[in-house]
């Protein structure tokens, strides 16, 4: 966000003074001089205006909730941004941050659903006392966090979840890469060397990683193999500092106990990505 500079204002206070048979002095040379210095100083201060810097933030976490005319509470949901500032490539930035735009308003639109969810859920416990008591409403967030940014890449990951009355919530993570030039959401074939090799490269990565954890009880689906080529999508991968980062969602090979997991393939060991976005 560009600062807006206060104008500095120097006025110049005149004196005329007449003297002798209505005859007048000539005008005082301050005038002018006063002018020029009120300019000077004003360029003066525009010239010291810094430059915007290249910036990829999010904004603090925002808490809101919805209620219903009995004030019962329907959700509680949270929320945060991504602002993006490119210096001198106003046309990526403007993409980029539309991007996120675009995403609160489908967002905005998943709150109306959970409300609505909420409101037909609440009116059929209002016929039980007992179930009613254990009414608490329902949840939702989303967060997003930088994971890199620089003259070549912008990636950022959002973690989502949702609580609806079951036994847990349900979480999710996904990615967003950006090429910092043209502010272009990069797909996973734009960023690969071969999108047919990458698959399988990351399939075997995957298969290798997985068969480490398949002696831990409880973390592997038993036919977990079949799911492995699932993982990868245009939304489940993104570049950092150290290398490829793959995402493994709940649900995909593993149950909801598992969370979450992220398995990284570092540039140096896996000739994968595209030098341009290489750090």
């Amino acid at each position: 966000m560009k600062k807006r500079w206060a104008a500095i204002w120097i006025a110049g206070l005149l004196a005329v003074s007449l003297a002798g048979c209505g005859k007048k002095e000539e005008p005082a040379p301050e005038t002018e001089i006063t002018q020029e210095t009120a300019q000077e100083a004003q360029e003066s201060t525009e010239a010291q205006e810094p430059e915007p810097e290249f910036a990829a933030i999010v904004t603090d976490t925002m808490e809101q909730e919805e209620r219903d005319e009995e004030d019962y509470l329907l959700l509680t949901y949270e929320y945060n941004r991504v602002e993006v500032t490119i210096p001198g490539n106003e046309e990526a930035q403007n993409k980029i941050n539309d991007f996120f735009v675009q995403e609160e308003v489908s967002y905005q639109d998943t709150i109306r659903e959970y409300v609505q969810f909420a409101k037909e859920d609440l009116e059929m416990r209002k016929e039980d006392p007992e179930w009613m008591e254990s009414w608490a409403g329902y949840s939702a967030g989303r967060e997003y966090s930088i994971m890199r940014a620089d003259e070549k890449v912008i990636s950022v990951v959002m973690d989502c979840y949702e609580f609806t009355g079951g036994a847990h919530p349900n979480s999710g993570r996904v990615a967003y890469t950006f090429d910092t030039q043209t502010g272009e959401k990069l797909s996973l074939e734009a960023v690969v060397k071969d999108l047919d090799e990458a698959r399988s490269m990351t399939t075997e990565f995957l298969t290798e990683k997985l068969a480490e954890q398949e002696q831990e009880e409880g973390m592997l689906f038993d036919d977990y193999n079949s799911y492995i080529q699932d993982i990868l999508t245009d939304n489940t991968w993104y570049l950092d500092q150290e290398g490829f980062h793959i995402i493994i969602n709940e649900y995909i090979v593993s149950p909801h106990a598992a969370g979450i997991q992220e398995m990284t393939m570092p540039y140096d060991e896996y000739d994968l990505v595209k030098s341009e976005y290489l750090m």
